[in-house]
């Protein structure tokens, strides 16, 4: 009994040492959850589904910091992302395959190491284009935004190392680096037998407008079954300008060597392009608005990408997106949203038709 009283007054008066220190810490648990139905209208299919995260994915997180002294601070981001119409992890069911961080800050910048989002993403604390760069962010769910006309990666890697530099005169130098993204065959971390990626940005913010330039390359790793292909590279111009009630957004996007595309109409396989076999260059635009509206806001977009095959130039493709949608907040942690949007996909390749489907959308955001 004595053993056991001592033991109990001990670590009574470890946890009293240790709550000064715990206190001092700042940590915050957040979430939100976007769920909403989906109409899509295909060439050869129709499909009406639940959807989640079709504007802002589904997630929830943890955000811890320290002020270590007055120009030192060092934070922690956990970031879940979960399918609310099953209940389902996302990210390959990885716990925290959002984010998963922990970061250096001062007086010469903020240094970010583990999985996050890469710098073209909405991901974490490091995607940093999307919401400069559209209406519809990353676009919602099937009505698309801006991102199905870019190539590249729109997601979180693993094994990054993110630098930001002080802001000076509302500009900011961001650099990248993932020795494994982690999208790839397995291997050693910084090997030709592995995916690397690099990036660099600057981002530029007045008080009407936001400017970011990125220049983004991947290594893919060596393959025994798979074509060798070059770098793929691309670079990004993107920004918008608030006057009164309207915002416009613009976009101007370029890329060679690229491998794949999202949501293709037909396989590339099929169409000769964005492969390893045929890689893809070119380029593509993409401008909106958002207009206020009553208590909400319309938002508007189009975009339209020009590629060919760097195998066989007859092997050519074009996209033209068109995008309309309406947000409004029911409060500052709910809003509704509804939109509509068509896709179609032009082919060069003989034998592959083109293809184009239409959507509706409609669903609900709350934040927690």
């Amino acid at each position: 009994m004595k053993k056991l009283l001592g033991a109990l007054a001990l670590s009574g008066f470890a946890a009293m040492s240790l709550a000064p220190a715990a206190l001092a810490a700042d940590v915050a648990m957040y979430g939100l959850i976007d769920s909403g139905l989906s109409y899509v209208h295909g060439e050869n299919d129709s499909t009406f589904d639940m959807k989640s995260g079709m504007v802002a994915p589904s997630r929830f997180g943890i955000k811890a910091s320290e002020t270590i002294s007055p120009d030192l601070r060092v934070g922690v981001v956990l970031e879940n992302g979960f399918a609310s119409d099953d209940g389902s992890i996302s990210q390959k069911n990885r716990l925290f395959g959002r984010e998963a961080t922990v970061s250096v800050e001062g007086d010469f910048g903020r240094l970010v190491f583990g999985r996050s989002g890469v710098l073209v993403s909405g991901f974490g604390t490091t995607g940093i284009l999307n919401a400069q760069a559209s209406p519809f962010v990353g676009g919602w769910g099937a009505v698309r935004g801006h991102r199905a006309v870019m190539t590249g990666f729109f997601r979180s890697v693993d094994n990054v190392v993110t630098y930001a530099s002080p802001e000076a005169a509302g500009a900011r130098l961001w650099l990248q680096y993932s020795g494994d993204t982690g999208t790839g065959p397995a291997g050693k971390e910084n090997s030709h037998r592995v995916d690397r990626f690099y990036a660099g940005a600057l981002t530029w913010k007045g008080e009407a407008f936001d400017t970011i330039a990125v220049v983004e390359r991947l290594d893919h790793a060596d393959s025994q079954t798979l074509p060798d292909v070059s770098s793929q590279t691309s670079a990004t111009i993107a920004g918008n300008v608030k006057t009164g009630a309207v915002t416009t957004y613009g976009l101007v996007h370029w890329f060679n060597h690229a491998t794949s595309l999202p949501d293709s109409l037909q396989t590339t396989l099929d169409a000769g392009i964005f492969s390893r076999s045929a890689p893809a260059e070119g380029w593509s635009v993409n401008a909106g608005v958002s207009v206020a509206a009553g208590s909400g806001s319309v938002k508007l977009a189009a975009g339209w990408l020009d590629a060919e095959s760097e195998t066989d130039g007859a092997n050519d493709m074009e996209r033209l997106t068109f995008s309309a949608g309406y947000m409004l907040p029911l409060s500052k942690r709910t809003q509704l949203y509804a939109g509509a949007g068509w896709s179609g996909d032009d082919y060069g390749r003989k034998g592959v038709e083109s293809a184009d489907q239409w959507s509706v959308v409609s669903g609900m955001i709350h934040f927690f």
